[in-house]
């Protein structure tokens, strides 16, 4: 299937092991043949094949789900892009108490308070959701269309699906690229909010970009790299202020590799960044800018459930979202960042994970952690491909309690009863995946040459499997969303009432 699972089964089922029968060598020849046939073609797979899974998945009811009324921040971004491209102040609704002045308006059955300038996020993003809104033949900003408004979330996330690769190929190799491309493209969490026309998404490919272009700079010393840095890392702050993070990821990055000079102007570049924005404020209405800054920074009040929310992507697509891959996740980003020689993975996810500490407050929305993702998948490929190259039954363990029982034994366990898949077949599945389990247990016995090719065949067929449940819940998702959500907001009242 993928390259990197071949490689290990072809370096450790080699022709020893199969040498008891024709049909064992033969099996060993297809394993070559299949090894050697992704090997000439990888980057096809890797830059066409899966950015197509990625943007069809994305695509798919992109409209509906998530919820039109899943957050109504999704509009804020383009009433205030609609009306700046239409030549007006930036209008859009707020809660924040820095606006005295402000007119209630009845839409869709919801309250909004209209207000005008608007000033709780800086305009990029707004503006990029604007014209797509324009584009859909918006007359008013009130007629903006999600069918039109989520479709450059969605460009973004095809395009997040690209780098990811890339950034896999070049840390690491491109069978770990496009294990993490392959995550990216088909985990549901991912799937379902790279739909969302909010500013993190965007981000994502503006934090994924910067490095990508930071280490090929570092590599090739070619000047249009460091363009490419200059042009993203500033658009950032301007898409939403933690975007700020960009700029000090790709500026430590440079620093630590002596390149001190361009660190300089990657911060220079961040710094434009935030006087452009003062500008625009100081244009448009000073004294409400300061006041709104103000308020947006005086959330910083930590409790306990903002790590619960960064932790299981608390407040998500519907109430609650707790999905076994996230805490797989992090397990993973903390072992691959061990591993990191190069720290990437360590500055990039740490860094950001600072920013939105400082600047979160009382609670994590679950878009916070977007950019979070890329980093996520990247570790859970490193995490996979040792795990096949050497099989550890604490490793598989973690893999198989967070990311795999999750699917029969938690919530994804409702959506095979709600298509009528007989209970009797599940409990056949949880027997199943009790028994591979046991190969590692008697790999860790015996630790046999054999054994491991078997942990190794085990680890690769559930993945594959994995892939394959994302990918079914995806396409059920607008049919099981609402079961997840009534067993989440359980799950969410009872931290709620501790």
């Amino acid at each position: 299937m993928l390259r990197i699972y071949l490689e290990r089964l072809a370096s450790t089922i080699d022709n020893r092991v199969f040498s008891e029968d024709p049909t064992s060598r033969s099996l060993y020849r297809l394993i070559q043949q299949a090894m050697a046939l992704i090997s000439r073609h990888i980057d096809k797979i890797g830059y066409v094949l899966i950015p197509i899974l990625a943007f069809a998945l994305r695509l798919y009811n992109y409209a509906i789900i998530p919820s039109p009324i899943a957050t109504t921040d999704e509009y804020a971004f383009a009433w205030c892009g609609w009306s700046l491209i239409h030549g007006q102040k930036p209008t859009s609704w707020s809660l924040l108490p820095a606006y005295t002045r402000w007119q209630p308006v009845e839409w869709r059955g919801i309250s909004f308070r209209i207000v005008s300038p608007w000033f709780d996020h800086p305009p990029l993003f707004c503006l990029v959701v604007g014209v797509a809104a324009t584009i859909g033949g918006a007359p008013t900003m009130f007629d903006c269309a999600l069918e039109f408004m989520r479709i450059p979330s969605i460009l973004f996330g095809t395009l997040s699906t690209v780098l990811v690769y890339s950034l896999g190929s070049r840390l690491y190799n491109k069978g770990i690229g496009m294990v993490s491309a392959v995550l990216y493209a088909t985990v549901p969490v991912i799937v379902i909010t790279n739909r969302l026309a909010v500013a993190e998404n965007m981000l994502t490919v503006l934090l994924l970009l910067a490095i990508y272009a930071t280490l090929q700079y570092i590599e090739d010393n070619e000047t249009k790299y460091l363009i490419i840095i200059l042009i993203s890392a500033p658009s950032a702050i301007l898409a939403k202020l933690p975007g700020v993070s960009v700029t000090i990821i790709v500026s430590i990055i440079l620093f630590a590799y002596n390149y001190r000079k361009e660190s300089l102007y990657v911060i220079l570049s961040g710094i434009l960044a935030i006087l452009g924005y003062l500008l625009y404020g100081l244009l448009l209405d000073w004294n409400l800018f300061v006041a709104v800054n103000t308020i947006q920074s005086e959330r910083f009040t930590l409790h306990y459930k903002f790590f619960f929310d960064i932790l299981t992507l608390g407040s998500s697509v519907t109430y609650t979202w707790i999905d076994g891959w996230i805490i797989w996740s992090w397990f993973a980003l903390l072992y691959a960042s061990t591993k990191d020689k190069k720290q990437i993975l360590s500055i990039g996810a740490g860094m950001y994970i600072i920013t939105i500490i400082l600047s979160a407050g009382f609670f994590a929305y679950y878009w916070y952690i977007f950019p979070l993702f890329p980093f996520f998948c990247l570790a859970c490929g490193k995490y996979i491909n040792d795990l096949i190259k050497h099989p550890n039954i604490i490793f598989f363990l973690l893999f198989f309690v967070t990311a795999w029982l999750f699917i029969f034994l938690g919530i994804y366990s409702e959506i095979f009863h709600f298509i009528r898949i007989r209970t009797i077949y599940v409990s056949i599945a949880r027997l199943i995946l009790s028994g591979l389990f046991g190969v590692y247990v008697l790999h860790f016995v015996l630790r046999g040459r054999r054994t491991r090719a078997v942990c190794s065949t085990v680890t690769v067929l559930l993945f594959s499997v994995f892939i394959l449940v994302n990918i079914f819940v995806v396409i059920y998702a607008h049919e099981v969303l609402p079961l997840l959500d009534e067993l989440s907001r359980k799950i969410f009242t009872y931290y709620e009432l501790r």
